[in-house]
């Protein structure tokens, strides 16, 4: 009983302790928020970046004959990077190295 004790808050106001309430809850509204937002929009831009990035190597390969190989590493730089990846890739293909 004595360390329930111990742990308890002293009593406020009834008044002080519902503002002290809603001013955490605004504070985590605006966390969630602000930090969703942002979190979204890094996740539409990455899905942006693949598909594009997976567009332009089917067509470099479809119609240019580039002949980057779909393996798993060259999809997941392809993923990961998106055009920078593939032009990365079509790069060292070129100068022979890929």
């Amino acid at each position: 009983m004595l360390i329930l004790e111990l742990f308890t808050m002293p009593s406020l106001g009834s008044l002080a302790s519902e503002a002290l309430i809603i001013v955490a809850a605004a504070l985590v509204l605006f966390l969630v928020f602000s930090v969703g937002r942002s979190l979204i929009r890094f996740i539409v831009g990455l899905l942006v970046n693949t598909i594009l990035g997976l567009a332009a190597l089917y067509l470099l390969d479809q119609y240019l004959g580039a002949a980057i190989p779909m393996k798993a590493p060259e999809l997941a730089a392809t993923i990961i990077f998106g055009l920078a990846g593939v032009g990365t890739m079509l790069i060292l293909k070129v100068t022979g190295v890929f």
